[in-house]
């Protein structure tokens, strides 16, 4: 039997390869000197961030974290399985690949915040003024080591797909693209649809408050030190 049922939403398949997608692009703009862009690209990854907390609550079965809240016991009782060539195909995510998911986040979450703190040689985040060099400095040196341990987790991400696939024989990379898994897989806890009017809307709120966050809220720089004042000194 070939039938399948939809278990990823649209929203979150769209927020999975965007998110992904633009952490590599950041890291690319950043390694050629695009100032610029890699600021952009954070403010996207920040709005992709809130919107993944707030379709995380009111999303579809899957996408709401209290299905996939991963637990020591869970992932240790999924390990041991694992080791044992026991572990099931799951219909969401598995316990160890909710632990992957929960720490990306923070992880990203991290860089995305650090960022905004930040002084550039032609561009700096909207909140660069607002705090001492000292504690810039040491922003500047966790954003570089935080992005050292994102690398390490992208890498273990696609080797722990690729080993779904080749040793396994679970294909996880086709339903985060179509949405959908076997039915016998799945059984009852398929979705009927993705929400996306829930989206739309959760996305709408979302990009002001983010357009809010960087273009309004950060306070004005302090004005630049006269000519007398320069002179007095």
């Amino acid at each position: 039997m070939n039938e399948k049922k939809l278990v990823w939403d649209l929203p979150l398949r769209i927020f999975h390869w965007l998110f992904g997608l633009s952490i590599v692009a950041t890291w690319i703009a950043i390694e050629n000197q695009q100032e610029q862009l890699h600021l952009y690209l954070g403010y996207f990854i920040i709005f992709l961030l809130v919107f993944r907390m707030f379709w995380g609550l009111w999303g579809t079965r899957h996408s709401r974290f209290g299905s996939f809240f991963p637990t020591p016991g869970k992932a240790k009782n999924y390990l041991c399985d694992l080791i044992k060539g026991r572990g099931k195909e799951t219909v969401g995510h598995n316990p160890l690949g909710s632990l992957m998911v929960f720490l990306m986040y923070a992880l990203v979450a991290f860089q995305a915040t650090t960022g905004l703190f930040l002084e550039g040689e032609m561009w700096s985040g909207p909140y660069e003024h607002t705090i001492s060099p000292d504690t810039e400095g040491t922003l500047n040196s966790l954003h570089h080591t935080n992005f050292n341990l994102i690398q390490i987790l992208i890498l273990v991400h696609v080797l722990a797909v690729f080993g779904y696939l080749f040793l396994k024989k679970q294909n996880l990379i086709i339903p985060m693209i179509t949405g959908k898994k076997k039915t016998d897989i799945v059984g009852n806890e398929g979705i009927a649809n993705s929400r996306l009017w829930v989206a739309l809307l959760i996305a709408a709120i979302v990009a002001g408050l983010v357009y809010w966050l960087i273009f309004v809220a950060p306070p004005p720089p302090p004005p630049p030190p006269s000519m007398e004042s320069m002179f007095l000194y």
